[in-house]
């Protein structure tokens, strides 16, 4: 349904004829057919938070489309679909939310970077029964960072962790969830080709907005796949968090790579962009001259503070320790 109220569903018609429609205009569009043209057409008639809906019917389409998955995540557009002739079915597709569930084949696609941490750490604490979790990343140092974080915690929770780097050992298995930690269109298609029955692709990390790829809508819908992506937590996102911090169902801390004062924001902007930390900063802008500090070299300038860490891990007590060292507020 467009902004006035007016709804788009295409059942002929020529690419000319939907070509004309105007563009971003549509919330809903019901697509029957499998025609390549109309369908790459009808993706940029699709409005912000707008939804698609290809209903094949017994059709298919024989060569990939090209899709706006940059607006996935920024534009929160979604695309469902079924190989039959009802077009209610394919709404069944849709998870109830974005969470992963019981039982998933959960694949971290940049498991080793900071949110790839914070992805495989948080999913192996999630208390989920038969949940498995792999995670790959191409810098091996990344990867025993992240084990020696993560590995501990997937075995208190009964969690079958495995972390690879693809280079070396390419994956064979299929997934039933996939995080995405890169922005790189080419693996939205891959995690179609590798995907089992009802699987949900989470584009987590921005693809910019205006990124079309061309994916493989045939399986995407006989498999009964879900991509979504989302832009920024809300509110009740964050007291979710909390809530699991305070219940000790998560810990944060175990993402943190590096501490900072304001001397040091500018050289840790840096470091995240080129890559040359695996985790999070924590930047205390009331200690002014502290510089960037990683974890791992903290005892050659706190000592005591590092004597806080639990296994290499950032603690409270460190926190307090840091503060009380470097004249802030305890």
């Amino acid at each position: 349904m467009s902004p006035d109220g007016a709804s788009a569903e295409v059942k002929t018609g020529s690419p000319a004829i939907v070509g004309d429609l105007p563009n971003e205009a549509f919330d809903d569009v019901v697509y029957f057919g499998a025609d390549k043209e109309i369908i790459d057409l009808l993706n940029d008639k699709l409005a912000a938070q707008g939804i698609i809906n290809v209903v094949l019917g017994g059709k298919r389409i024989g060569e990939p489309v090209s899709v706006g998955v940059g607006r996935v995540h920024y534009g929160m557009t979604r695309w469902i679909g079924t190989t039959g002739c009802d077009a209610s079915v394919s709404y069944a597709t849709i998870p109830v939310n974005g969470e992963i569930r019981p039982r998933d084949k959960v694949l971290v696609i940049g498991a080793g970077g900071p949110m790839g941490q914070m992805h495989v750490i948080r999913n192996v604490c999630l208390g989920l029964e038969g949940v498995s979790v792999v995670g790959t990343d191409f810098d091996d140092k990344r990867i025993e960072t992240l084990r020696a974080k993560a590995g501990l915690l997937a075995k208190a929770h009964g969690v079958s962790l495995r972390l690879v780097n693809p280079q070396y050992d390419p994956l064979q298995e299929k997934f039933t969830y996939f995080a995405l930690m890169a922005p790189v269109g080419a693996l939205v298609a891959s995690s179609i080709a590798d995907a089992d029955d009802r699987a949900i692709i989470n584009i987590f990390a921005g693809i910019p907005a205006a990124t079309k790829h061309d994916l493989d809508l045939d399986r995407y819908i006989e498999k009964r796949c879900f991509m979504f992506g989302t832009s920024g937590s809300t509110i009740d996102d964050m007291r979710i968090v909390l809530g699991k911090l305070e219940g000790d169902q998560l810990d944060t801390n175990c993402s943190v790579d590096a501490i900072s004062g304001m001397a040091g924001a500018i050289d840790g902007l840096a470091r995240v962009e080129d890559r040359t930390l695996a985790g999070k900063i924590i930047v205390y802008p009331m200690l002014h001259d502290v510089g960037l500090i990683p974890l791992s070299h903290l005892a050659k300038h706190f000592p005591s503070v590092a004597a806080k860490l639990d296994r290499g891990k950032w603690t409270h007590a460190a926190e307090c320790e840091l503060l009380r060292l470097a004249g802030g507020p305890a």
